[in-house]
């Protein structure tokens, strides 16, 4: 019984991803065409990055974490920092971006890329 309590509620749950992101680059000239890439990297990475089950069983509907990334001259997200306070989550994280290709025309490999993720189970 408790395995079939525990899939109605995964399937009544719907599940928000939020993404906020900004950019520090060492260059203050922010073109249109870096703004567009910056735009892309918050579709991409939203669109890649999957609801982590194990937050089903928390007793808190929302998460956060705060990202903080450069994106190598092929594409790949490496990641500088992460802060939650759920080591569990900051791992979960660390693993999808891990996999995650993005496209780097328009970004510069030196800039650091900071992305709030929240996911929020209603």
């Amino acid at each position: 019984m408790k395995k079939t309590s525990h899939i109605l509620k995964g399937l009544t749950l719907a599940v928000l991803l939020t993404f906020g992101i900004t950019a520090f680059a060492e260059n203050s000239n922010t073109s249109e065409k870096t703004s567009l890439a910056e735009k892309e990297i918050v579709t991409d990475i939203k669109s890649q990055i999957s609801f982590p089950e194990f937050l089903l069983e928390s007793n808190s509907t929302e998460h956060q974490a705060e990202v903080s990334f450069k994106v190598t001259n092929c594409g790949f997200i490496n990641v500088v920092k992460i802060n939650t306070s759920e080591e569990k989550l900051k791992s979960e994280l660390q693993n999808q971006l891990s996999k995650i290709k993005l496209n780097p025309q328009g970004l510069d490999e030196n800039s650091t890329y900071q992305v709030v993720v929240r996911f929020k189970a209603l």
